[in-house]
């Protein structure tokens, strides 16, 4: 039986188990698992650790969780910003985690970022499928661009967010 997730709208093998989702983060618990498995690979082998950071990024960006909860706002917000940064503005790891770090210094409001409808974008489900480091790699950097085309019409707002954060 499958499951659809509402952040990214993948569908994910239904576990009998009592998985638990991520507190804020968007997304069912058959697909936060798949995320993990996703991350046990990338700590586990330094050529699949290289794009951990758009790992990190394209998932968040993509489980924007609950416009109520600032914490979930924040993380929408900073991982898509950070995502746009590696993306399309192709910033130093460094840079982007200058920008993360800042941005989560001070529990700040942050607006809230609209779940797409019917992106047309990878997942989790794509990216498991990797069977080697330049494959998975391809893969994340295509799920990156994927997203970041998705929220397009949110760069200019993305830029702002991010000057805003930098002139703190």
């Amino acid at each position: 039986m499958m499951k659809k997730c509402f952040g990214c709208l993948a569908e994910s093998q239904k576990t009998t188990d009592d998985h638990v989702p991520h507190p804020y983060i968007g997304a069912i618990a058959e697909c936060w698992e798949v995320f993990g498995g996703i991350l046990v690979k990338e700590y586990s082998d330094p050529d699949y650790f290289k794009v951990h950071r758009i790992t990190c990024d394209a998932y968040g960006a993509q489980h924007i969780g609950n416009k109520e909860d600032r914490r979930a706002r924040q993380s929408a917000n900073v991982h898509l910003i950070a995502l746009y940064l590696s993306i399309s503005q192709i910033a130093s790891k460094e840079e982007v985690l200058s920008f993360i770090r800042n941005a989560t210094k001070i529990k700040r409001e942050w607006p809230p970022v609209l779940q797409r409808k019917q992106p047309q974008w990878l997942t989790v489900q794509d990216i498991i499928k990797a069977d080697n480091p330049s494959s998975h790699a391809d893969l994340v950097t295509k799920w990156g661009q994927s997203i970041c085309e998705a929220y397009e019409d949110c760069h200019k707002q993305m830029i702002e967010l991010y000057q805003q954060v930098s002139e703190v």
